[in-house]
């Protein structure tokens, strides 16, 4: 069974609490270490969403040919593939009980924001307003969306 450790350091005793699990793991040496950035807050998560359903409910995509309203989490694909200046991932869909596997069309795959540093979420927040501003959507925050991009 895989154990895994998380601390976060933001105080003395947990300074203290990591050293000491480190001074095991050097005991032990069966062990692994991890260190990484902090990734986006809940409160961060929850800020692109109302960006995101307003793009939604305003402004229409071309789907196969057709102008269409889309939905968030599709916008958020669209907007995340932009914000990273990637060409966007496409992948073969799958369809059952054809010969061909892969003739059911194709998904756009975006960029997970759950993977997106605390300190980078501002940008990603920033760059969503930006989108939606020249997109002409008008998105109404409150002020604890506002401090979001704090």
């Amino acid at each position: 069974m895989k154990q895994s450790i998380t601390i976060k350091l933001d105080s003395e005793d947990a300074k203290k609490r990591a050293h000491g699990v480190l001074e095991e793991i050097l005991c032990d040496g069966s062990k692994c270490v991890e260190f990484k950035a902090e990734t986006r807050t809940i409160d961060q998560n929850k800020a692109q969403w109302p960006i995101l359903s307003s793009i939604s409910a305003q402004r229409k995509w071309p789907i196969d040919g057709e102008m269409m309203l889309i939905d968030p989490d599709s916008w958020k694909d669209i907007l995340t593939a932009a914000y990273r200046k990637e060409v966007p991932r496409v992948a073969k869909a799958f369809s059952l009980g054809t010969q061909n596997n892969y003739d059911a069309g194709s998904v756009m795959i975006g960029q997970r924001t759950s993977k997106f540093k605390r300190g980078e979420f501002p940008e990603w927040l920033e760059y969503l307003n930006a989108a939606a501003a020249e997109l002409g959507v008008k998105v109404p925050m409150s002020k604890k969306q506002a401090a979001m991009y704090e």
